[in-house]
């Protein structure tokens, strides 16, 4: 059996995470990292404490859910310790244009998506935040997003 890389074992975890998401339109995890540790994971799905998605009443007239709150905001949320340690982010979608600006006032330096998102904006703000954007194959290939090489972080 072959072991796999920390990237991909981490991208693997995001996508469990997805799976605790309530929300009918779209589930999305998020693992945050500090120096090769897990420090925190979340998931989208309704603020705490209120009832899960039922599928009625979620959407506005554009077919967006109005109630979720994002994984990449609730992994951010709960994130503490990782020391003096900058952050990367593990999310099963490229982040939304809200979420990257969340992201960019945070300690996340680099960003892995497996999915891209229907809004490139949420990239290019990362970008232009100075975040690093790199997109994952589900095989576990790591391809810069600005140059769209296949890099080795390993």
């Amino acid at each position: 059996m072959n072991r796999i890389s920390r990237h991909s074992m981490f991208m693997s975890i995001a996508e469990v995470a997805s799976r605790r998401s309530t929300c009918f339109r779209r589930n999305v995890g998020a693992v945050i990292v500090a120096n090769k540790n897990i420090i925190s994971i979340g998931y989208n799905g309704p603020p705490s404490g209120e009832p899960h998605c039922t599928g009625n009443g979620c959407a506005g007239p554009s077919g967006a859910c109005t109630r979720a709150v994002h994984a990449e905001v609730n992994a951010l949320s709960r994130a503490s310790g990782g020391g003096q340690w900058t952050w990367s982010m593990y999310c099963t979608e490229s982040p939304c244009p809200a979420c990257a600006r969340v992201i960019v006032n945070s300690r996340v330096a680099e960003v892995f998506y497996l999915n891209q998102y229907r809004l490139i904006e949420g990239i290019e703000t990362l970008i232009l935040g100075g975040v690093v954007v790199w997109r994952m194959t589900p095989s576990g290939y790591i391809i810069n997003f600005n140059s769209g090489e296949l890099v080795d972080l390993s």
